[in-house]
């Protein structure tokens, strides 16, 4: 039993999380597909992608025109199914942080300072992995931030291989994933 900490919204004691439970893999598979046939492919679907999102925002429905973040996660899935086969699937898992200090410090950051606190609470969470996996956060927004500046896919894709090699920036920001059974024990004041 591993002890780590995560944040969430409507979430109580005894509750098992389930990985994906928005099903943000179904965002994810068509670029994937693209990807699996070639990179002209996936940048057609990007740029079609790009308008759709602009049309999606126009209709008050942003968090689901973020086609940039379900095209790096495509990246990074068909980076990790066919390089790291060992490693964990970001989209068919649960996201935590070791510390407390690390979830307040990403809640601060993302939330916060961006304007768009959602009302996640902070939960102590009880997972049965000896060996949940850590990688830097920092990496994937690296390849977040070349995707929206529309860098060359290679590229977003050594990034990615970085992030599944373990690599560290010097603003690391370590996440940890697993997709095995997890269940919340307690909320944890923000205080």
């Amino acid at each position: 039993m591993t002890k780590l900490y995560h944040l969430g919204k409507g979430l109580v004691e005894g509750i098992e999380l389930i990985p994906d439970y928005q099903k943000r893999i179904q965002l994810v598979s068509p670029f994937i597909k693209a990807l699996d046939k070639d990179i002209d492919v996936f940048e057609n679907m990007l740029n079609e992608a790009r308008y759709l999102r602009e049309v999606l925002r126009r209709s008050k429905l942003r968090e689901w025109s973020n086609c940039c973040k379900w095209a790096t996660e495509a990246v990074f899935e068909y980076i990790r199914k066919n390089e790291f086969g060992d490693r964990y699937s970001r989209m068919r898992c649960n996201y935590y942080y070791d510390t407390i200090e690390k979830c307040k410090r990403l809640y601060k950051k993302d939330y916060l300072d961006s304007g768009d606190d959602e009302g996640n609470e902070l939960f102590e969470v009880h997972v049965e992995d000896e060996h949940p996996q850590y990688f830097d956060m920092a990496i994937y927004d690296e390849a977040y931030e070349k995707m929206e500046a529309e860098e060359g896919i290679e590229e977003i894709m050594d990034t990615a291989r970085r992030y599944w090699n373990l690599e560290r920036n010097s603003n690391e920001i370590v996440e940890v994933l697993s997709d095995k059974k997890a269940v919340i024990f307690r909320r944890i004041s923000w205080d």
